[in-house]
């Protein structure tokens, strides 16, 4: 469930990717100019936005009491994922804090470009959809009164969907208060199901491949990251289980975990889960470990996957748009049938 803070009835901050990308960034860039990392703070206090001057203020806080940057991160972990603490401990062991933030940096950056992406290849079927709802609607509200009552006027007796309709709108303009009732209980339930609904959704197959892919991209980018960094493998697949968000998603994962801790080889292992796992990224892995770049070929494992993903966006925007045009006409198409239908048996009578 959400947190609510019930003293203020807030809920609590919510930081997107590109928050975390720019703070990143800017304390690399800053640790890099060779300014200490207590000066980087109280510098980007000063400059940052009011959620990130928050954070600043809390991490220079921690620091000045002798915790070390990763301890202080680990108190705000509603900033700081797990993964950023990992890599921050590891830079501070190396001495290269400031490549770590830098990775880090690049990492929500990609995410970010990523959301980019699915967002506008989704916003055309939405629009389409609801526009088509929209006009559906007012067709019903102020339209169809109008039509009923000239059909009473004539003496036609609507018959069918028209009746149905017209039923419905005299039962809106009776009970207004139960039809408020009712919308408010749904929007009601959908917020609280919302979880359900959401893994509805994401059951729809052509989705569910998507959405997979995703996270599989996720992964990939997330081991290599922190291969690269120098964190042991059974730990970086441990944060990156616990950074996809997926329930069966994280099963498999921790799988994957299993096999590593029994002295399986990572090729095998992968093999052994390839209900998460692509071919092509099984063989990618296979071929990493036998020579020694797996970061490497885990990162052109994900750029695969980032080019497979787009293709397919493309591809389900392409097959959805026409297929809610299709349903959209249908059912606008039906209501008027309906409602022109009783016209043309009074001009027959005529």
């Amino acid at each position: 469930m959400r947190e609510i803070d019930f003293l203020t009835c807030r809920k609590p901050l919510k930081y997107s990717q590109r928050q975390k990308m720019v703070f990143y960034k800017q304390l690399a860039l800053i640790l890099g100019s060779g300014l200490s990392l207590l000066q980087g703070l109280e510098l980007m206090e000063k400059r940052a936005d009011k959620n990130l001057t928050n954070v600043c203020a809390e991490l220079r806080s921690s620091l000045i009491k002798g915790h070390s940057l990763a301890e202080a991160m680990q108190e705000q972990g509603r900033f700081f994922s797990q993964l950023a603490v990992a890599l921050t401990i590891v830079g501070e062991e190396s001495g290269h804090l400031s490549e770590a933030l830098r990775e880090l940096s690049d990492y929500y950056g990609k995410q970010e470009e990523l959301k980019a992406v699915i967002i506008k290849a989704s916003l055309y079927p939405v629009f389409l959809l609801s526009f088509s709802t929209i006009i559906l609607c007012f067709f019903i509200v102020f339209v169809l009164p109008i039509l009923g009552n000239a059909y009473l006027a004539l003496q036609v007796q609507p018959t069918g969907i028209l009746s149905m309709l017209l039923m419905l709108q005299d039962m809106e303009a009776v009970n207004v208060e139960l039809l408020f009732f009712i919308i408010s209980a749904i929007i009601v339930i959908a917020v609280y199901k919302i979880k359900s609904i959401k893994e509805f959704v994401l059951s729809i197959p052509p989705i569910c491949n998507v959405y997979h892919m995703l996270l599989e991209l996720r992964f990939c980018k997330l081991l290599a990251l922190m291969l690269s960094s120098g964190i042991d493998i059974t730990r970086a697949v441990d944060l990156c289980s616990a950074a996809l968000g997926d329930k069966n998603s994280r099963l498999r994962v921790q799988l994957f975990k299993r096999y590593l801790q029994r002295g399986m080889d990572i090729g095998k292992a992968a093999g052994g889960c390839r209900m998460f796992f692509s071919p092509m990224t099984i063989e990618l892995i296979t071929v990493g470990a036998a020579t020694g770049y797996l970061p490497e070929m885990l990162e052109e494992a994900a750029k695969l996957c980032e080019r497979d993903l787009y293709a397919k966006l493309d591809k389900l925007r392409e097959l959805l748009a026409p297929c809610l045009l299709l349903i959209a006409s249908l059912v606008i198409g039906t209501v008027v049938c309906s409602v022109i239908e009783p016209l043309f048996g009074l001009v027959g009578q005529m």
